[in-house]
């Protein structure tokens, strides 16, 4: 009975093998065929397994080529899953990625990119800067970040709305105890050279929610508009410094 039992065993593991083997054989571009209708793509190669892409767009959002290595045991969970490398502008993305359901998880991931190719799409003004990431991991769940493991470097920010100010370097970091699936997941601010002490924390609630306090001044870098800029903030304390708080939901 138990030898009958092991045979089964082993005939369903080569049978879900060899359903792997042909689904990672369909060619790249059938399968994309089923691919949500916001994500356009142009230039299409290879297989599921191994492919690549000249350019590809999400809601307007251009970037590529693209290229990516399947990681097939993830399948026998419910699971897609590759490694992924892609050219933003400039810039690139390399990392793990995992789709499962709603939640999309990056592990090992690196990002280096012109802020204004990130955000192209989004309304934050007139703004330039360089952005470097490295995450170890994310994962997002219905598009919003749920566990979190990273440190994220904006260098040289630039607002170049009425006039150019340059408004200097800062660093975000989620550390590695924000991966327990509870909210709020909580990173650390701190700005790195510019006219601007900045240290603060944001943090990111559940129903989309996000929170940033943080307490600014202003050193002998900052230009006279942006000294006055920080009085919108409210009085100066005993030590010169502002408190900055934002809150909402996206």
């Amino acid at each position: 009975m138990a030898l009958f039992a092991t045979k089964r065993r082993l005939i369903a593991i080569a049978c879900i093998v060899f359903l792997v083997g042909v689904v990672a054989k369909i060619p790249a571009g059938v399968a994309l065929q089923f691919a949500p209708e916001l994500l356009q793509t142009r230039g299409v190669s290879g297989t599921l397994w191994s492919g690549s892409i000249d350019a590809v767009a999400v809601d307007g959002q251009v970037a590529g080529p693209l290229t990516w290595q399947l990681k097939p045991l993830a399948l026998l969970g419910g699971a897609l899953a590759a490694d992924v490398e892609c050219s933003l502008g400039d810039g690139f993305f390399s990392g793990g990625v995992k789709l499962r359901g709603d939640t999309v998880t990056l592990t090992d991931a690196k990002l280096a990119a012109a802020l204004g190719d990130l955000t192209r799409r989004a309304s934050i003004g007139p703004s330039q800067g360089v952005v470097n990431a490295t995450v170890p991991l994310l994962e997002m769940t219905a598009q919003w970040p749920t566990r979190v493991d990273a440190q994220i470097t904006i260098k040289d920010l630039q607002y170049s709305g009425s006039g150019p100010e340059i408004l200097g370097s800062y660093r975000l970091t989620f550390a590695p105890d924000n991966t327990s699936d509870e909210w709020p997941v909580v990173g650390t601010i701190q700005s790195i050279d510019g006219p601007f002490n900045a240290n603060g924390t944001m943090s990111l609630g559940d129903n989309r929610s996000y929170a940033i306090e943080a307490t600014v001044s202003s050193t002998a870098d900052a230009s006279n508009n942006l000294k006055r800029s920080l009085a919108v903030l409210g009085p100066a304390s005993r030590d010169g410094s502002h408190t900055l708080t934002l809150n909402g939901s996206l």
